[in-house]
């Protein structure tokens, strides 16, 4: 999904509509402002309206942009009214998802959980990052699959520092072996609380399967979403794949 801000939008209409009023009011195309200004903004309202699909408004734009390096200035206050037009057209038929305020870092990291996990997990930095991509958009249900992914890597890391070779079917056995296999380890007291942040992680996520079954709520998503990210960052400090 394209990541873009309202506001820029919101500007170029602004913009457009205040250098439209100067350039009626020239009564010598070419000496006002105002097409000084236009010069100025318009590669980024033809890059952006590129970006988001905004193909009448950018023709036109470019359009514009042609007759001012021309000095064919004639038809450019007219232009200009119809280029905002256009650009409320275009957007008219666009669909933006809201991303509120304090979920717009999730959206856009690429390590949500820190750099120490995507170095210690490369193989589950990209169900990481749409796990936080899911929740800021607030789709509950892909949030907990992409973390139960993530989740995987971890617990399949844990087995191979502890030599455990046998499969499960569910969360609950993996962690009776996991506590088992930590007794007398030298780093038990560590792996005794990364089995505290996995018996976590089954309690938020209500299933004792090793698959995503059912659907979830958005509390239930951040519940996960919050014992995973304690379980995967604690995890990194000592144990990778």
């Amino acid at each position: 999904m394209l990541l873009t801000y309202a506001g820029r939008y919101a500007y170029f209409t602004e913009r457009l509509a205040a250098i439209s009023a100067l350039l009626h009011l020239d009564a010598e195309p070419g000496r006002h402002s105002g097409y000084k200004q236009l010069r100025a903004l318009l590669p980024a309202v033809i890059t952006n309206c590129g970006s988001l699909g905004c193909t009448s408004a950018r023709t036109h734009a470019e359009r514009i942009a042609a007759w001012l390096a021309a000095e064919d200035l004639a038809k450019v206050p007219t232009a200009v009214d119809e280029l905002i037009v256009r650009l409320n057209d275009d957007l008219s038929n666009q669909w933006f998802l809201h991303v509120r305020a304090e979920f717009v870092s999730l959206y856009g990291s690429s390590e949500p959980f820190g750099p120490l996990v995507s170095k210690q997990f490369p193989s589950a930095i990209v169900d990481l990052e749409e796990a936080a991509k899911c929740l800021a958009l607030g789709r509950a249900t892909a949030c907990v699959f992409h973390l139960m992914r993530a989740s995987e890597v971890g617990i399949k890391a844990t087995l191979h520092a502890l030599n455990i070779t046998q499969v499960y079917p569910t969360w609950g056995a993996y962690i009776g072996e996991i506590k088992g296999a930590i007794k007398g380890h030298p780093d038990e007291a560590f792996f005794r609380e990364i089995v505290g942040d996995l018996e976590s992680i089954k309690l938020a996520w209500r299933d004792p399967s090793m698959h995503v079954e059912r659907t979830y709520t958005m509390d239930q998503a951040h519940g996960i979403y919050r014992a995973v990210g304690i379980f995967i960052e604690t995890l990194a400090t000592k144990v990778g794949e």
